[in-house]
C-alpha cells in the first residue's frame, strides 16, 4: 500500500474505527498489512464462508476459484 496516498488511508482506517458507533459496539484497527497477509484474510474470510452451515444457494461471494487463482 506504499502507493496510496496517506491521507485516504487515514480516512479508511477512521471509517473502520466509527463505522459501528451507532450499534454501541467498538472496533479496533491495527493499520494495514502487506499483500500476503491480505490474500491470507481473503482466503481465511472465504473459507468460513464456504463452510458457513444453512446458507442459502447463490450468495454472494466475494471470489470464485478462477479469480482467486488468478490474483494469488
Amino acid at each position: 500500500m506504499v502507493s496510496v496516498n496517506k491521507h485516504f488511508k487515514k480516512e479508511v482506517e477512521h471509517f473502520f474505527k466509527v463505522y459501528k458507533d451507532l450499534e454501541n459496539k467498538t472496533v479496533t484497527t491495527n493499520g494495514f498489512g502487506n499483500k500476503a497477509a491480505a490474500v491470507q484474510m481473503i482466503k481465511e474470510c472465504k473459507e468460513r464462508f464456504d463452510n458457513l452451515e444453512n446458507k442459502k444457494e447463490g450468495l454472494f461471494s466475494i471470489l470464485n476459484k478462477k479469480t482467486i487463482n488468478k490474483h494469488l
